[in-house]
């Protein structure tokens, strides 16, 4: 992280705990420029929820300066040390990148996915939504009270923590059994996280 981007970062840590926040993390980095009025229904979803905090992480589409002002309990970076935001996240919104799901189960952060109809995107949120471990929805059909009401479903609901938690479960018996490949493995067995 740029020197700016980890003080701010610093910023929002700091109001999530003493406003004890509920995290909503959001990545769309590798989402398309067209998507833009996604990213502001998020924001518009997120806006006057008082107990809510948005950390967006936006790629190469946030230096292009399309979000005029931001409400307070909104954080817009180029990118965020994604392992570390999802050790204290409530909640992920993300397009479906199966590295994002897997790590979601790791810390069992229940997800909101918007596929971004890519590749196997659509997939993947499908079967999040099959195993309840978050919801899956569509970016280009959700106005923005739906996008609040499935991103308070997702925070209230607590079907989803327990079948993260069985699926984490999963996890750690395949690293037992040596199912894993090399690299889940040491993902799951990292502790500099």
């Amino acid at each position: 992280l740029e020197i700016a981007e980890a003080k701010k970062l610093c910023a929002v840590l700091k109001y999530k705990a003493t406003r004890q926040a509920t995290l909503i993390y959001c990545s769309v980095s590798t989402l398309s420029k067209g998507d833009l009025v996604f990213i502001k229904k998020i924001i518009s979803a997120v806006k006057g929820q008082s107990s809510w905090m948005l950390v967006l992480s936006m790629g190469a589409l946030r230096n292009k300066n399309y979000l005029a002002e931001l409400p307070e309990n909104v954080f817009v970076f180029n990118r965020v040390p994604q392992l570390k935001i999802l050790k204290i996240a409530d909640c992920s919104v993300n397009h479906g990148g199966i590295h994002t799901i897997n790590e979601c189960i790791h810390f069992q952060v229940p997800m909101l996915v918007y596929s971004g109809k890519r590749s196997d995107q659509n997939g993947c949120a499908a079967r999040v939504a099959y195993h309840e471990i978050g919801r899956m929805a569509d970016k280009d059909v959700d106005d923005t009270e739906t996008i609040k009401n499935k991103i308070a479903d997702v925070l209230k609901n607590s079907k989803y923590r327990i079948n993260l938690k069985t699926m984490h479960q999963h996890y750690l018996k395949y690293k037992e059994q040596g199912i894993l490949t090399s690299v889940v493995n040491e993902f799951i067995t990292k502790e500099k996280i």
